[in-house]
């Protein structure tokens, strides 16, 4: 046993004994492996205290609803169906114009889905109204001397997530570390690859992960919900077909674009596969603004900028966007997504049972991820 007359430090201290916090290094192992993770643990990371992490989100008001109503409705109708449940989105004294004819109606009375309106209040004539005709609520008109009028309010809206518990481990025997080897020691070269595809794991579960706690086993198994399954079914999961004409993609794209930029942040990463790539690189030409942003410093990544009229967008090839995912990307806004650690990657050591004749470590992390306002973020694919 070696003798030490010094003080105990990072000198003199066995280096098997020291617990490695790995969460920046794996990113950075490789980071064209992992953008989102890579992006996410250099922007924003918060800790999470729970196995079932909560946040709460907010939006203002809609002013915008549609005729309900396949037979439409004449001039003279003042008893008006839009869609189910947006009545509420009204209040007595309401001015809405039908945006197809520039008719302004009053609003005075309303039942559920059913409004009572005053038809032609403004200076357009009263002209038939044709089934989804588009309706703006413009806003209040109290008469003088009036009360206050009718409160209207969005509900908070309760989201979570689950933190996922993510295991990759290895192992060398003794005698394989005691051979002379070609290049760096097993171990080291174990080390480093499985530190990436532990990385990898924790990527697809943010990208493809779906919400789930199972209770059947003896303890608890949290499964994360990812980017795929919060923006199902909203507006901005848009599509088109691969073989149609550039003029086509494009137009499909503008529209998704478009709608993508409604809300959140002026500025979004595209993560996108090889085949929306193609298509977009196809397309360019004259027509797009497509400039090589010098990023390498910050994140590691190759990042292409596009200035599109409604934001810029930061795109990002995915090497996981393969396979069935190909014709697949995600743009997120950045400001509206945060990586939630309960416990960082680490790399736990001699986890081997007692009387086992070689090494078994293994990379540990237990996370979530906080996506939220899924209208600031959108899903584009070919089909």
């Amino acid at each position: 046993m070696a003798l030490s007359d010094t003080a105990r430090g990072m000198s003199n201290i066995l280096a098997n004994r020291i617990k490695i916090d790995m969460s920046s290094k794996i990113a950075m192992l490789e980071p064209s492996a992992m953008p989102f993770t890579t992006i996410l643990n250099r922007l924003k990371t918060r800790g999470a205290t729970a196995v079932k992490h909560e946040w709460m989100e907010d939006a203002y008001m809609s002013r915008w609803t549609q005729i309900n109503n396949g037979a439409g409705y004449a001039s003279g109708a003042t008893a008006l169906v839009v869609d189910t449940g947006e009545g509420a989105l009204f209040a007595v004294n309401d001015l809405a114009k039908v945006v197809r004819t520039n008719e302004i109606m009053l609003v005075t009375g309303i039942a559920t889905d059913t409004l009572t309106v005053t038809r032609g209040y403004g200076t357009t004539a009263a002209a038939a109204i044709v089934d989804d005709d588009k309706i703006l609520i413009i806003g209040n008109a109290s008469m003088q001397g009036s009360g206050a009028s009718a409160e209207k309010y969005n509900s908070l809206a309760p989201v979570y997530n689950y933190c996922q518990i993510i295991k990759t481990p290895f192992s060398v025997t003794n005698t394989l570390e005691a051979v002379s080897l070609y290049g760096p020691s097993e171990y080291d070269r174990l080390a480093n690859k499985k530190g990436v595809e532990h990385g990898v794991s924790i990527e697809n579960a943010l990208l493809f992960g779906e919400r789930k706690l199972d209770t059947s086993g003896a303890q608890p198994r949290g499964a994360m919900g990812g980017l795929a399954s919060f923006l199902a079914g909203t507006v901005n999961v848009q599509s088109t077909a691969s073989g149609g004409t550039n003029a086509v993609v494009q137009a499909a794209i503008n529209t998704w674009v478009s709608s993508l930029f409604t809300y959140g942040s002026q500025e979004k990463t595209w993560f996108a596969g090889s085949a929306i790539i193609d298509k977009v690189t196809a397309i360019a030409g004259d027509k797009l603004q497509l400039v090589q942003a010098d990023m390498d410093k910050t994140f590691g990544l190759n990042i292409t900028k596009w200035m599109t009229p409604h934001g810029m967008l930061n795109i990002v090839k995915h090497p996981l966007f393969v396979q069935g995912y190909a014709n697949y990307s995600m743009a997120v806004d950045m400001a509206n997504v945060e990586y939630m650690p309960l416990r960082d990657t680490s790399l736990d050591q001699n986890i081997q049972n007692n009387d086992e004749d070689g090494r078994k470590d293994q990379y540990i992390t237990e996370s979530t991820v906080e996506i939220r306002l899924p209208l600031t973020h959108g899903i584009f694919t070919l089909t």
